[in-house]
């Protein structure tokens, strides 16, 4: 019995952490739009994260699988060829691009219009779960529309 709770305990420290909000966190979340655009969680329960917007619109709720934390500036491994969400020069917009390459400047990334750009290590997110898929449902429907040479 000692060793099974030793090895569960080895177990638990070698899994990644989850990153978690809370209040005051800075986040990008999903509005009304469908768009993503950078706030402030001020409220959150199981289910939904209320943001005060970077912009000044009105705070609203959204579900907690479309918020995420804004990362810490500091560089981290972001591969090659990874979708995530990217700022856009002011900050407060955030639009679908894709790791070109991460390096000590930043993350040089390309948006899904082709425009490419270093941002910083704190101008991107990974989604995960549903926003993720649905990340990648937009990405397919895009390759679907463009013509083919």
């Amino acid at each position: 019995m000692r060793g099974a709770l030793v090895l569960l305990v080895v177990i638990a420290a070698a899994a990644p952490a989850r990153a978690d909000l809370a209040v005051g966190d800075r986040v990008v979340a999903t509005w009304k739009d469908g768009g993503y655009y950078a706030g402030v969680a001020t409220a959150l329960d199981r289910r939904t994260v209320t943001v005060a917007w970077s912009d000044g619109d009105a705070p609203s709720t959204t579900p907690r699988g479309h918020v995420f934390a804004i990362p810490p500036p500091a560089r981290r491994r972001l591969a090659p060829r990874t979708w995530g969400v990217c700022a856009w020069t002011k900050a407060t917009t955030w639009y679908d691009c894709r790791v070109v390459r991460a390096d000590d400047a930043g993350v040089t990334v390309r948006y899904r219009d082709g425009t490419t750009r270093t941002v910083g290590y704190d101008e991107i997110v990974v989604p995960t779960g549903a926003a993720a898929r649905e990340l990648a449902r937009r990405v397919a429907s895009d390759r679907r529309r463009r013509p083919r040479r």
